[in-house]
């Protein structure tokens, strides 16, 4: 990857300088090294660091585990003319990407890890080692270790590099294939004799395998490198555990004091496996590092103290585990004292874990010695059980001989007694089936008086269940009655009720006005006026009392709907027309009525009773000019759902359901959200019937109508009232613009 536009003005350095004469320089005490506590800064954050000369430390400076990314600066010179490769060790460090910068600018960079991203990932040779070409060059260089921190950086020319690395791969061919060998061998051996110690031990040498692969670099190319980089502490985690299984087996532990331990730390491995796997990964491998090495220590005890019990778990089995608790404190001191000169190369340890698998396989070997003695004693047993069960067998036969002869005399006698015994029950047999018979003729009279009793039962059965049939009708009918007469009671208390309150208001003026008429005095104009008044409450009363019925009927439940075909968007417009002509009254000059009517429809044919609908916009309207001042009153409907393309004209003249939406808009003074409800009219469950309050008769009649429609009545309250009627209506065409 380049970055070729970002110049870096960098300090003065002087470069390490490498010639034809050198093989490998070591640069761990020479580097520069800046530490990001916070993982925050960039490839391109990082020159201004280094011009604020941030770069204040060294390698030796750092912890055993941090959760920092550490940049290092290197200014390297090379003067051969061949290539040179730097280093970084050990195999455990598991994201690096390396900077390459000339005269200035960014030239290059590449990376390797769980965590990087960038595309040049060939550029590495091996796990963490990159080429530095002929010239002078700086590099930054990004390390981020989920494992241990603490690293080392050497310079080769490439004779020496490839030397060294040839050198590795045949020694590491050499010991993984005697690991595979290893592996194939003990599996064989558990499908030979079904020892679970060697499924186990087959299992601890996969996953040391893996371990080993990783720490010298050789499945870095796979694909799952990365992730295998990450959740490298949970591998180890499941080869603690194959270990655990593996010891338990082979010492044949279960149901012992050591097997329950042996179980108290696969639980804690299981713990910190899942602390890696939620991404604490310092956290898992330090916990994991001092638990393992308690964990080969106890090994170790076990195995000691189940060889001074004299049982044959072999002493070349304890020499592994010994050697093992060596590796770890090795380990253990070369990290605490990173600082000293004691620097032990991590690959001794990863070789010790190769000679330590190589000694268990050994003694796992011996274990097939043992179990051949195992065996050849266990036939001695089994044979020397034939010959005493022969031995016993012949004495028993002689015993049973003289027993089975006595039995015989005392069977002999026993037949004479009891042919005697047979003839006695014989006779006895013989006066019993007189009897029996006797018994039968008895029952046969008995199960004829019960079949008369059953056929009386039966016949009373019948006469109670008529008469409960009929007690039970009459009851539903009377019960009926009684709630028809309830009913019809409540109604007409009702209509009374609502003719009385409606009624008064008009029929008031009336009086009123006639009387003023009655007084000679009044001139024309102001007579005129009144009669004009007179004739308006007229109609008032005359409307009122229609609605007054039609709320009678709705609540008789004897409206029905008429169903018929008309075009909703000429209705909609012929609606809006005649209330524009009827807003004659001052009060209505400032109000102007509005048709709504979707954008992409020009013609709707629906199946619906006409003037019922008509009825259902009329009161709303009315009510919203009752309620308005000014502004105006939007009259329209809408479909839900509807997704013909508006752009499009298309026809449709197949019959179809569709939700249309019927709504009256208005922009006056609204209801308040606590007042909805009391406008909105509910049907009365005591009485399954529709009721108006003191608002009005208009609003108790639509709700009468959207429940005759099976629509959905809904209010909103947003700059003046709008009420919704939701309801599915046949379409039987629909033409879109």
């Amino acid at each position: 990857m380049c970055f070729a536009a970002t110049t870096i003005p960098l300090k003065a350095q002087q470069p390490i300088v490498f010639t034809n004469s050198l093989t490998s320089i070591s640069l761990t005490n020479q580097l520069d090294v800046y530490i990001d506590e916070n993982n925050s800064v960039s490839a391109k954050q990082i020159f201004k660091v280094y011009k604020n000369n941030e770069f204040n430390k060294k390698l030796n400076n750092l912890g055993l585990y941090s959760r920092a990314t550490v940049w290092v600066h290197a200014q390297i010179e090379n003067k051969t003319n061949d290539q040179l490769f730097l280093a970084l060790s050990p195999g455990t460090i598991n994201n690096v990407s390396a900077f390459t910068v000339k005269n200035n600018v960014i030239i290059d960079s590449i990376a390797i890890g769980s965590l990087s991203s960038a595309e040049n990932e060939q550029a590495f040779v091996g796990k963490t080692a990159f080429v530095v070409p002929p010239g002078k060059y700086e590099y930054f260089i990004r390390v981020k270790s989920n494992t241990y921190l603490p690293f080392t950086v050497v310079l080769h020319n490439k004779k020496t590099f490839f030397r060294k690395k040839h050198i590795r791969n045949i020694i590491n061919g050499i010991l993984f294939g005697a690991l595979v060998l290893s592996f194939l061998y003990n599996l064989l051996l558990f499908f030979s004799i079904r020892d679970t110690a060697y499924l186990y031990f087959s299992i601890f040498i996969f996953l040391g395998a893996i371990i080993i692969s990783y720490n010298f670099g050789i499945i870095n190319h796979f694909s799952s490198y990365r992730i295998l980089s990450k959740y490298i502490t949970s591998i180890y985690v499941f080869f603690l555990i194959a270990t655990a299984l593996f010891v338990i087996s082979f010492l044949e532990l279960k149901d012992t004091l050591p097997y329950k331990n042996f179980k108290i730390f696969i639980a804690l491995f299981i713990i910190i496996c899942i602390t890696d796997l939620l991404s604490f990964h310092l956290l898992a491998n330090f916990s994991l590092f001092i638990l393992g090495g308690i964990f080969h220590l106890y090994i170790f005890i076990v195995v000691v103290q189940e060889e001074r019990d004299g049982k044959p778990p072999s002493r070349l089995f304890a020499v592994p585990w010994a050697l093992t608790i060596l590796a770890y404190l090795i380990l253990g001191a070369n990290k605490l004292f990173f600082q000293t000169p004691l620097v032990i190369s991590f690959d001794f340890i990863v070789y010790s874990a190769y000679v330590n698998m190589i000694l268990l396989s050994l003694a796992i070997g011996n274990r097939i010695n043992i179990y051949s003695k195992k065996q050849e004693k266990a036939r001695e047993k089994e044979l020397a059980a034939l010959r005493e069960r022969d031995s016993i067998i012949s004495i028993q036969k002689i015993k049973l001989e003289k027993i089975v002869q006595e039995r015989n005399k005392e069977l002999i006698d026993k037949n004479r007694v009891l042919s005697v015994q047979q003839k006695a029950i014989e006779t006895q047999t013989d006066e019993m089936g007189l009897k029996n018979q006797e018994i039968d003729h008895l029952n046969k009279q008995l199960q004829l008086k019960n079949t008369q009793i059953e056929t009386q039962n039966k016949s009373l059965e019948k006469n109670k269940q008529e008469l409960e049939t009929i007690v039970t009708q009459r009851t539903k009918a009377l019960e009926l009655a009684k709630e028809k007469a309830i009913v019809a009671d409540t109604l007409k208390t009702s209509f009374l009720n609502n003719l009385s309150r409606e009624i008064k208001t008009p029929m008031s003026a009336i009086t009123g006005y006639a009387g003023l008429l009655v007084n000679k005095t009044t001139p024309i104009t102001q007579r005129n006026e009144y009669l004009h008044i007179i004739i308006q409450n007229v109609h008032t009363l005359l409307s009122l009392i229609d609605d007054i019925v039609t709320l009678s009927r709705i609540q008789a439940d004897i409206i029905k709907l008429k169903f018929q075909e008309f075009d909703l968007v000429a209705f909609i417009k012929l609606v809006a027309d005649e209330f524009i002509e009827n807003l004659d009254e001052p009060k209505s000059k400032n109000i102007k009525i509005i048709s709504q009517i979707p954008d992409n429809i020009k013609e709707l044919t629906i199946n619906f009773d006409y003037n019922k609908l008509w009825l259902l916009y009329r009161h709303l309207v009315e009510n919203s000019i009752k309620y308005t001042k000014k502004g105006h009153i939007e009259i329209g409907f809408k479909l839900e759902n509807d997704k013909q393309n508006s752009l499009q004209k298309t026809k449709s003249v197949h019959q179809t359901t569709k939700k249309i939406v019927f709504f009256v808009k208005d922009t006056g003074i609204g209801i308040s959200d606590k007042d909805i409800d009391k406008f909105i009219i509910k049907k009365n469950t005591d009485i399954n019937k529709y009721q108006f309050r003191q608002e009005g008769i208009g609003l108790a009649i639509v709700t009468g109508l959207a429940d005759l429609f099976n629509a959905k009545i809904e209010v909103e309250n947003i700059n003046g009232t709008a009420f919704y009627i939701k309801t599915n209506i046949k379409t039987i065409n629909q033409q879109h613009e």
